[in-house]
């Protein structure tokens, strides 16, 4: 009995492929006629489909190889559950955009899968970057990818935005430039989040902005793309239709908005007005020491109780307990 493994697939697609492409041009032999077929029949579109599907896995896995190294246990749970949300918002999307159903906008389906997948690995290995030992080839090859998804990212947003506006009124490319506009968003606010983090590095902790810069720069990059789903949804709601796959997304968008924005307002308030920098005096007179670090201060946090952290250290020590490190009271 013959075990079905994956190499053995990839053959069996490549002979069914050639078989149907070799069928269409003896059967038509002209190139146009013969490309109509192929996108049109639909045991052909089939057979196309399943060789494209598995000529970008095995891209990916190359990808993979030379950008990546390769994907860890936590990061295959991210993409299963990615993966799962984006076909059903796919699945949903083609309620609204069935009279374009055709062999392209399938293609177009799945090259855009194709580097979500990538920006959502891309992503969650710059968010644990600070977390990892600090390995400058690996870092170098990360941000490499990052730059060759923008600039794909720009590439397609160009060539989505422009098939809408050649062809006059809204379309299945609407879909796109919206897509690819939040992976644009995306692959920015990642980029800027890796020189933020690569200088918390270099800093070993010490970067008492760095939070907030953080925060800014996922307070502005929700910003833009509640107002991208924002925009695409009363467009679509006008000249198309209820764009019903666009929903949850867009009130998961403003959610997170507004919950950076709250943050925003929380840390700012408590950091300027709760914890008030201390003085020179106040500074000398606690010895200009860190009680949670034991190195020197130049500025400082004073707590409600007086005593004096780094704003790094005091950031820390909030994430793990609300009391101060040295007298217990609490703090917030």
């Amino acid at each position: 009995m013959i075990r079905l493994t994956f190499p053995l697939y990839c053959q069996v697609t490549v002979v069914l492929t050639a078989l149907v492409i070799y069928h269409a041009a003896n059967k038509y032999e002209q190139f146009y006629p013969t490309g109509v077929y192929l996108a049109t029949a639909k045991h052909a579109l089939l057979a196309i489909t399943n060789f494209a599907v598995v000529l970008a896995y095995l891209i990916g896995k190359l990808v993979i190889k030379v950008f990546l190294e390769r994907i860890h246990e936590r990061e295959i749970d991210l993409l299963n559950d990615r993966l799962k949300t984006s076909i059903t918002d796919t699945i949903l999307a083609l309620t609204i955009f069935r009279e374009h159903f055709n062999a392209q906008f399938v293609f177009l389906l799945l090259v855009l899968l194709f580097f979500q997948v990538f920006h959502w690995l891309a992503k969650y290995r710059v968010e644990y970057l600070e977390h990892s030992p600090f390995d400058f080839k690996k870092n170098i090859k990360l941000f490499t990818l990052l730059v060759i998804l923008l600039f794909f990212d720009v590439i397609f947003l160009y060539f989505a935005i422009n098939s809408v506006f050649e062809n006059g009124t809204p379309n299945s490319m609407m879909l796109f430039s919206l897509e690819y506009g939040l992976l644009l968003v995306s692959s920015i606010s990642t980029i800027i989040s890796f020189f933020i983090n690569i200088e918390g590095i270099k800093r070993e902790g010490r970067w008492d902005q760095k939070g907030l810069y953080i925060l800014y720069l996922e307070f502005f990059s929700e910003g833009i793309k509640t107002i991208l789903y924002g925009m695409f949804f009363i467009v679509s709601l006008i000249h198309i239709g209820l764009p019903i796959h666009i929903i949850r997304q867009l009130f998961i968008s403003f959610r997170t908005f507004y919950r950076r924005l709250q943050d925003l307002i929380q840390y700012q308030s408590i950091m300027n007005e709760r914890f008030q920098d201390a003085t020179e005096q106040e500074l000398e007179n606690s010895d200009k020491i860190c009680i949670v670090c034991r190195e020197d201060m130049t500025s400082g946090k004073k707590l409600p109780c007086g005593h004096i952290l780094h704003l790094h250290c005091l950031r820390s020590w909030l994430e793990r307990q609300f009391t101060c490190p040295i007298c217990r009271a609490l703090v917030i």
